[in-house]
């Protein structure tokens, strides 16, 4: 009933909404039970304007989030009279910059979750298993917890790095939509709309985001779901890709160079210029922590609006590397090069000087490979090939044929093998993987061991190393200490043992000075790693203990002796690749363009002349310039993932663990006078307490061991159960942090993010599963 001068009594209120594209302001009148579609088409009716909105949404300001399931009422969102609302276009530009440095501006759905605006990223630049990457943004460590600067609506209170670019401001601008009208303007943006569409409705998209055409509240029916003719160009990609195609093996995607082949960059420019930077300290790692993105927040909630200046970074965040293929990946694999290179440089990750430049040496070998016009016949894709070996057949096409399937059997067999070997798979991966080698195998009655006299150190603080011969003999998974190889064989009473099971193995080895040496962190009973170092004699020595202590941390034995033997031989492959050779093929003077800073980190160049890195580079040159361009960038990744700390994720927290019996208060007082600050580190396998000053591994829980965790976001804390003391502690991210919160999503999303891989099966034409990803990795909104 209308008593007039605007006054109702059917319980009906003015709700205002801005229209972002025409920058006006229309006030609709509705109630507590209008739904958020209801609400649409009377803003549409409104307006009054002949345009297709199906690409547009309700947004809150004030609680900064997205009004998108169009079957719910306003009281249902709890929007009010005193609300704000604004009508906004979801798709939009977004600046990006990939691991090889290269910046793009990309069509993104700044409604969607990261997850899934990841997965169309991907799905453009032609990158399969796009649950391997995701957003971070730029952050200035000068400036970090300062509180300054700011991140945006979630909280985040760090410096957040947003260098200008012209160009891409002028790309914007040419982009960008005229606001004050016109039919020109009209036009195009319709046609915008239609490429739009069909990611916002694609029935693979959650149902959260999406809506089906039964329930439109506006727009053009069905038409409106019809693709716009002719090829969209990169961005605008008119559906989002299934995840099934994605993983599968028909999937190249956008096999551009520029993606496959990254342009070189300086390591001068690419501090100076790129964003990257130097990291002197375990503490700086762990700042890295904040700089993700909530992979179950969409763009828009966590501060990354349309048209803003801040760049994006597109980045590898979990280092388990599914079914790397060198017909399929040649992008994926040259991306994930590029990442792990930068790494290095920029000292994110410790190796020692020789496999500094090993590294180098693969690098090199690409860089050549990249600058020889001959690389393409020698990389060229595996379908290309294919063809052309088809048509220069075509009389013997049953012939040709059957190459054909065996040559793709072959290939395949040796993309597992090399995946449970060197790591790239996932967990239930490899398993299925030993388990076919074991059965394939004879039946093995008594478990061999290994035996020999080695050098052993336990070292102490202030002592020197002072080592001793022992006999070592392993069997099983334990390592007995005997006087002399005669006590050994009448098993006699043993000086030490250790369990190898859940141990960490660091190599401590120099090819040049022939020193052979194995630094082993053992879980004792107390709970605590305990460090022993061992020495061997010859190199074929530490390659077979090495293979086999390396087996014996995993909880295998050397009855799997194909295992071992596989094991046995990438040592000795890697050894024989880190050694160098008296005369290389190329010489210092015949390599005057090569500048060695590009190539080793600034600790190399501290300790050596400029010259005998160089000398060293091309020594081991020699072993690796028979690889093409794809073989030297995946060898590379490969030699990256043998170094103990590959692809670990550091977290400054405090830690603290449960307690058998109740504590008093003078404990109690003493427990808070105590800096509980400790360093923990996420791998692909394990997760690692470590000494804040020098990195060394204090404690290993590997994933099997972990029962559950939880998420307390009321204080942010991070629970862990676990199969064998301390059966629980709980993690809390440390004051120094600005932004706790971010730490604590990141933390559950590491742990959460590597079980959640670790469920992926050898089907290659499997689904992802988003729900699971977001149950897994603690989020609290609708989709965990």
């Amino acid at each position: 009933m209308d008593l007039g001068h605007g006054i109702y009594v059917d319980g009906s209120w003015e709700l205002s909404i801005l229209v972002e594209d025409l920058q006006i302001v229309k006030r609709i009148r509705v109630s507590g039970e209008t739904h958020i579609g209801g609400v649409m088409l009377k803003l549409v009716e409104a307006i009054d304007v002949k345009l297709d909105w199906s690409d547009h949404g309700l947004w809150w300001p004030e609680r900064n989030c997205w009004l998108l399931k169009t079957r719910q009422t306003l009281d249902q969102n709890g929007v009010q009279a005193d609300a704000k609302l604004e009508f906004h276009r979801m798709h939009n530009w977004l600046r990006l910059q990939l691991p090889d440095l290269q910046e793009k501006e990309l069509r993104v759905n700044f409604s969607q979750t990261v997850f899934s605006v990841v997965m169309s990223i991907c799905k453009d630049l032609g990158i399969r298993h796009p649950e391997e990457l995701s957003l971070k943004r730029r952050i200035d460590t000068a400036d970090f917890g300062l509180g300054g600067g700011g991140g945006g609506g979630d909280g985040y209170a760090y410096s957040v790095g947003t260098t200008k670019s012209s160009r891409f401001s002028s790309m914007r601008r040419s982009r960008s939509i005229n606001r004050n009208g016109g039919n020109d303007t009209m036009d195009s943006r319709k046609r915008l709309s239609n490429n739009r569409r069909s990611d916002a409705f694609n029935p693979l998209v959650p149902k959260a985001p999406s809506m089906t055409a039964g329930t439109l509240p506006y727009g053009n029916g069905a038409d409106s779901l019809v693709k716009s003719p002719g090829s969209p160009r990169l961005g605008e990609s008119a559906n989002l890709m299934s995840p099934m195609s994605i993983n599968s093996l028909a999937f190249e995607g956008a096999d551009e160079s520029y993606l496959a082949n990254s342009p070189h960059v300086p390591l001068q420019t690419a501090l100076t210029e790129k964003g990257l930077q130097r990291l002197r300290s375990n503490t700086e790692r762990a700042m890295l922590s904040v700089t993700w993105l909530d992979s179950s927040k969409s763009l828009m909630e966590q501060g990354v609006r349309p048209g803003c200046e801040e760049e994006l970074l597109l980045r590898f965040k979990y280092f388990a590397f599914y079914d790397l293929n060198i017909k399929y990946d040649a992008i994926r694999i040259n991306q994930i090069y590029e990442q792990v290179k930068w790494s290095l440089l920029t000292e994110e990750i410790d190796c020692t000087d020789e496999e500094m430049m090993l590294l180098a040496a693969l690098q090199l070998q690409a860089h050549l490979q990249a600058n020889d016009p001959q690389r393409a016949t020698s990389s060229h894709s595996g379908a290309a090939a294919s063809a052309a070996a088809a048509a220069a057949t075509v009389t013997e096409e049953d012939t040709a044929a059957d190459d054909e399937i065996d040559a793709a059997l072959a290939d395949l067999e040796m993309s597992l093998m090399s995946d449970a070997h060197y790591g790239i798979g996932n967990l239930s991966r490899q398993q299925s993987e030993q388990q076919h080698l074991q059965q394939k195998q004879p039946e093995v009655r008594e478990v061999p061991e290994l035996s020999g006299y080695l050098k052993f150190f336990k070292p102490k603080r202030f002592t020197l190393k002072n080592y001793k011969r022992y006999f070592f003999a392993l069997r099983d998974t334990t390592l007995y200490l005997y006087p002399d190889q005669a006590a050994a064989s009448q098993m006699a009473a043993f000086v030490e043992s250790f369990n190898l099971k859940n141990a960490e193995v660091v190599p401590d080895l120099n090819m040049t000075t022939r020193k052979f040496g194995i630094r082993l962190f053992i879980l004792t009973q107390s709970g605590l790693m305990q460090e022993v170092w061992l020495r061997c004699e010859t190199k074929d020595q530490y390659a077979q203990w090495v293979a086999a202590i390396s087996l014996a941390s995993r909880g295998k034995t050397l009855a799997s002796k194909s295992l071992y033997d596989s094991e046995l031989k990438e040592t000795l492959t890697r050894l024989d690749m880190q050694a160098p050779r008296p005369q290389p093929m190329l010489t210092v003077d015949s390599m005057p363009n090569i500048d060695v800073a590009d190539f080793v980190a600034l600790r190399c160049l501290k300790k050596h002349k400029s010259r005998a890195l160089l000398q060293g580079i091309l020594e081991r040159h020699a072993n690796v310039r028979s690889l093409n361009l794809l073989e030297s960038k995946l060898e590379y990744i490969r030699t990256w993932q043998r170094l103990p700390m590959h692809g670990v994720a550091y977290f400054l927290v405090n830690y603290t663990e449960s307690r058998s019996k109740p504590m008093t208060f003078s404990e109690f007082r003493k427990e808070r006078r105590k800096n509980h600050d400790a360093l923990f580190g996420v791998a692909f396998n394990r997760i690692m307490r470590l000494d804040v000053q020098t990195g060394d591994i204090l404690n290993t829980w590997r994933y099997q061991e972990l029962a559950s965790w939880t998420v307390n976001w009321e204080v942010m804390s991070f629970r862990l159960t676990l199969n064998r003391p301390p059966h629980e502690m709980t993690l809390v991210p440390s004051p120094f942090f600005a932004s706790r919160l971010s730490v604590c999503k990141t933390l559950a999303e590491m742990v959460g993010g590597y079980v959640f891989l670790s469920l992926r099966k050898p089907d290659r034409s499997q689904e992802i599963n988003e729900q699971m990803f977001h149950r897994l990795t603690g989020s609290r909104d609708h989709q965990a």
